[in-house]
């Protein structure tokens, strides 16, 4: 990822900030892999009056991180109801649910609560983890869009966008 992801270094972060990221995600200590869908959203869940699935498998992994799957489902549904892609106020919609002093906070934590609980993961582990979803989103987009060319095209586009937002709110976050 660290290679796919030069350019952004670049062109986004300083050399502290790299470091920063580097020390949160290697701090993570689980031995646990899981499937990983890789773009759970509340677009890709689809139910009737007996039914739920989930769409979209095109990114998923079969041995993929524990957690990210529920910190983009929570994040894109806040995002949903905070009115984050018609207000653009991403950075402060991630915000908010990381804060437990917050309605969406708050349920954010429980969420993550019984899920570490479940996989015997530490905070710090999903501090790691939050980190990695981001890291890994955009490593997904970059290779999506830009792996026919060696140069990252600038401007970024809003996914790119956002996903670097929500990045920096994590190492603001660890400071």
């Amino acid at each position: 990822i660290m290679n796919t992801l030069y350019p952004i270094f670049r062109y986004s972060f300083t050399p502290e900030e790299i470091k920063r990221t580097f020390d949160i995600v290697s701090r993570l200590q689980t031995n646990r892999l899981v499937c990983e869908h890789g773009d759970l959203s509340p677009w890709n869940i689809t139910y009737d009056k007996r039914n739920i699935g989930v769409i979209d498998w095109e990114v998923a992994r079969p041995s993929g991180f524990p957690g990210t799957d529920l910190v983009l489902f929570l994040t894109y549904l806040n995002f949903t109801f905070e009115n984050a892609w018609e207000n653009r106020n991403f950075a402060e919609s991630y915000a908010k649910i990381l804060d437990p002093g917050t309605h969406a906070g708050s349920i954010f934590k429980e969420c993550i609560e019984i899920y570490s609980r479940e996989l015997e993961l530490t905070e710090s582990d999903m501090d790691s983890i939050r980190l990695l979803t981001w890291l890994g989103q955009l490593h997904k987009r970059i290779g999506r869009y830009y792996k026919s060319t060696q140069n990252l095209k600038l401007p970024l586009d809003l996914d790119e966008e956002i996903t670097l937002d929500l990045w920096n709110v994590e190492l603001e976050k660890s400071r």
